[in-house]
C-alpha cells in the first residue's frame, strides 16, 4: 500500500510527518507518565538525478532511547497519519554495540552510492525535550 507515501518531491511533508510523530510520542509519554526519550534521525529523501527519474523513498533512520514503559508496540502505533492510519513499514531494533549503533547506520548511509543523496539529521535538543 503506498498510499501513505509523499510526494517524492515532498521533503516537507517528510519532515512534517516526523515532527507529527515526535508531538505524538512526547503527548503519549506525558499521558502516561513516561521520561521522554532523547531522539535522533537521519533523513533521506528521494532525489531525481540528471536522467530525471526518482530515486530512493522519502525514509528516516532514527536513534530513539528506551525509556522505562515505552515499547515497540507503542512507538509503532504512534508511527501513523492524522487519519489514524500506519504510515508503513516501520521496524524499531534496540541499538548495541554488535548491531545498528549509530556508526554502522552513518557508514551504511554513507556507503551507499548507487544514487545520489538528500539528507537531513536533527535530534533532541536536550533533557526536557521541550
Amino acid at each position: 500500500d503506498n498510499t501513505h507515501l509523499p510526494d517524492p518531491k515532498d521533503t516537507e511533508r517528510v519532515d512534517r510527518d516526523w515532527s507529527n510523530f515526535i508531538q505524538r510520542l512526547y503527548r503519549w509519554c506525558d499521558k502516561n507518565g513516561v521520561q521522554r526519550p532523547e531522539w535522533a534521525v537521519i533523513t533521506e529523501y528521494s532525489t531525481q538525478p540528471e536522467n530525471g527519474t526518482m530515486a530512493g523513498r522519502h525514509h528516516h533512520h532514527a536513534f530513539i532511547q528506551r525509556t522505562e514503559g515505552l515499547t515497540n508496540d507503542i512507538l509503532e502505533s504512534l508511527w501513523r497519519d492524522e487519519n489514524g492510519k500506519s504510515m508503513g513499514c516501520s521496524i524499531f531494533n534496540y541499538i548495541n554495540g554488535d548491531n545498528y549503533n549509530p556508526e554502522i547506520i552513518v557508514k551504511f548511509i554513507n556507503e551507499d552510492r548507487s544514487r545520489p543523496k538528500k539528507v537531513r539529521v536533527c535530534a533532541t535538543r536536550g533533557k526536557d525535550n521541550d
